[in-house]
């Protein structure tokens, strides 16, 4: 059992009790001792050898600190085998204690086991953190993508970003911007017959059929000079949907392009195969492809656009769609990315609504200034009817107005019935009819009936407008010059309801009024019917047209004599008693009206 516990190296000290065949050695009779290298009894610690009496004996050390904490860290004495088992004795500090290798076995194995669980506790933790630190991770790397997003769509509205090819989608066949002379080799656009398309997609340009020797290229070109708000230094964006066939045998890239400058020199963009980012990854799939490059601060003549430039392929196929070219920034063309610029161009936004405020009011004041001037000579007996300049302003049965000028106006307005929906309240049957045409400048244009020396006065400007819940267009219907020569007297630019030229709310006919005044003769009225139009959407509708003299300058009119117009009264005096009040009423009402519009025109000028 002694060279079996050595051999394991289980005890620290063994104090023997018995000797079994291990050669010849010294029998020692008492308790804590054993034999050493020369064969003498000495004590077994921590037991010390105590000579006092002459004879060896054993006594305990005075301080015991030794703390078992494994089998080979206890402290062992009066060993002796108990069955199956070995019972011996121990110091445990100050005490001695009884115990066996059984239980000391035992309790090893059950701190082996909760160092174990300590350890897979431990392992778990570290497992959990690692799982909430990597999910943490995916969440800001998600997150990151996410405000990277948003500051590219930022980006792109700040700066009104536009894609500079037209139909890159080849839903229109040749592109606008290809270079004819220039494009060659086999190519031709395709369909979803020929293969798949990427979503959003129905056609693509193919490239095939060629030789490994013939070059194909399918060249666009974009001037400077035709896009002014795009073409300038700066950073551009090149992509394309790409695919190929996985037998293709040609030149990996499609978007080989040239930046020219105006004063010579350009920058070559040549990204070639799936590391430049300008390939797809595999054969047989559809995907963007894209790169970004930077101009110097050089000003740009052209960018051209070599798509496929040089395939050369004996075998296979490549498709292309969504070709797309555009500026990202910074900022945008003419305009300096800087906040005094900014600061500079909502001064001058101000300004123009601050204008446009402000003439409006003025319209508002000389329409109320014409009434009242024509309810004062009403009152004085001096004009019955106004003196009308615009003759068959309701397009009866569909013919335009008297002195209409077709050679002066453009935009394809048309004359139509006004029918269903269109029907107008007081039975006006034909109005005319203008369409948003793509933003483009829009008129029909209206000049006096006679060419004859007209006076000066009070005019009021009116028509029936009528326009759609989708109209996005200027809501400016009847834009007007009075001319004296090559000199413009008086002009309207009634933009919107607040103006007084245009309806409330859309989809019903509300008549529309602008007062003017002309200080002096003039001879030629220009009414510019729908100017400017423009707008991508919706419709508007005009009829009733008027450009009517209410008073003012009584003895221009021949038409009536002041003579006339005192026999009249006095052959309707009472009538006339009972009108007069109705419209001093009105005139007191009218004064006050203007009064407080010329107050808040005063405060427009103050402000602006």
């Amino acid at each position: 059992f002694v060279c079996w516990a050595r051999k394991k190296g289980m005890f620290r000290q063994i104090i023997l009790v018995a000797l079994v065949a291990c050669g010849s050695a010294q029998l020692c009779s008492k308790a804590f001792q054993e034999p050493n290298e020369r064969n003498e009894c000495v004590c077994t610690p921590p037991f010390e050898a105590d000579m006092a009496s002459g004879a060896l004996r054993c006594r305990l050390k005075a301080a015991v600190t030794t703390k078992a904490t494994s089998m080979d860290d206890y402290t062992i004495g009066n060993v002796m085998m108990t069955g199956g088992d070995v019972s011996f004795t121990y110091v445990d500090g100050m005490s001695i204690k009884n115990t066996t290798i059984s239980t000391i076995v035992a309790d090893i194995n059950s701190a082996k086991a909760n160092s174990a669980k300590a350890n897979a506790t431990d392992l778990e933790a570290l497992s959990l953190e690692f799982e909430e630190y990597q999910n943490e991770s995916t969440i800001n790397l998600i997150s990151l993508d996410q405000r990277v997003a948003a500051i590219s769509d930022d980006l792109v509205a700040l700066n009104q970003v536009d894609n500079m090819v037209a139909n890159g989608d080849f839903s229109a066949y040749p592109l606008p911007q290809q270079a004819v002379g220039q494009s060659r080799g086999s190519f031709a656009r395709v369909d979803s017959t020929d293969t798949d398309m990427p979503e959003g997609f129905e056609n693509a340009l193919k490239f095939s059929g060629g030789t490994a020797t013939d070059a194909s290229e399918y060249e666009l070109w974009f001037l400077a000079n035709s896009l002014p708000n795009s073409m300038c230094p700066g950073t551009f964006v090149l992509s394309a949907w790409v695919k190929y066939s996985a037998d293709y045998n040609g030149d990996e890239r499609v978007l080989h392009s040239r930046m020219f400058y105006s004063g010579g020199g350009a920058l070559t963009i040549n990204p070639v195969g799936v590391a430049s980012g300008g390939w797809p990854t595999q054969a047989n799939e559809w995907q963007r492809v894209q790169v970004a490059f930077t101009t110097d601060d050089r000003d740009l003549d052209s960018f051209r656009w070599f798509v496929g430039f040089p395939i050369k392929a004996s075998a296979g196929a490549v498709w292309v769609t969504g070709l797309d070219f555009r500026r990202i920034g910074p900022s945008v063309c003419n305009k300096l990315n800087d906040k005094h610029e900014l600061l500079v161009d909502r001064i001058d936004e101000l300004e123009t609504q601050t204008a446009l405020d402000l003439n409006n009011s003025i319209n508002t004041i000389q329409g109320i200034d014409a009434r009242l001037s024509f309810a004062e000579d009403a009152i004085a007996g001096l004009t019955v009817q106004p003196y009308e300049l615009i003759k068959n302003g309701n397009m009866v049965n569909g013919t335009a107005p008297d002195r209409h000028r077709p050679d002066l106006s453009f935009g394809g307005a048309a004359i139509v019935a006004l029918t269903g929906d269109l029907a107008h309240p007081e039975g006006i049957t034909h109005a005319l009819e203008f369409t948003a045409n793509g933003g483009n400048n829009q008129e029909q244009e209206i000049h006096n009936f006679d060419g004859a020396v007209l006076c000066g006065g009070e005019y009021v400007v009116s028509a029936w407008v009528r326009y759609s819940s989708d109209y996005n267009g200027v809501q400016q219907a009847l834009h007007t010059r009075f001319i004296s020569g090559s000199a413009t007297l008086s002009a309207l630019f009634a933009n919107g309801p607040a103006s007084g030229g245009w309806p409330s709310q859309p989809d019903q006919w509300e008549r529309v009024t602008l007062g003017v005044h002309v200080p002096t003769k003039f001879t030629q009225l220009r009414l510019y019917v729908g100017w400017p139009t423009r707008g991508t959407a919706g419709k508007w509708w005009g009829t009733g047209f008027s450009v009517a003299r209410l008073g003012g300058q009584v003895a221009c009119d021949s038409r009536r004599s002041v003579e006339d117009s005192i026999a009249s009264w006095e052959a309707n005096e009472d009538d006339h008693d009972e009108r007069e009040v109705e419209l001093q009423a009105e005139l007191s009402a009218t004064k006050k009206e203007v009064a407080e519009l010329r107050a808040l025109v005063q405060q427009l000028l103050a402000d602006k």
